[in-house]
């Protein structure tokens, strides 16, 4: 039962780092937004930030796939290596 409590609290707490339209008005213009997803839209990012021109959300989530699988290559890789000298 505590837990709507200690969200709500959270929430409050985190309102100020926000990433929205008037936080990235301060920024240089070429500035842009990013976030590792998933985003909790209007908490943690704005949706006019994920889904507007400085974004690279879309970008940055469709590069975590071919990233992962590379790093996933890598490690069986080494380790059928290893175990081919051992």
């Amino acid at each position: 039962m505590d837990r709507y409590r200690e969200r709500a609290e959270r929430t409050a707490q985190l309102a100020a780092y926000r990433v929205d339209d008037t936080l990235l008005s301060h920024a240089p213009r070429d500035a842009v937004a990013m976030h590792c997803r998933p985003a909790v839209r209007g908490q943690e990012i704005a949706s006019e930030v994920v889904d507007g021109p400085r974004s690279l959300v879309r970008r940055q989530a469709a590069n975590r796939l071919p990233t992962a699988q590379a790093v996933l290559h890598t490690l069986v890789g080494t380790a059928r290596r290893r175990r081919r000298t051992t």
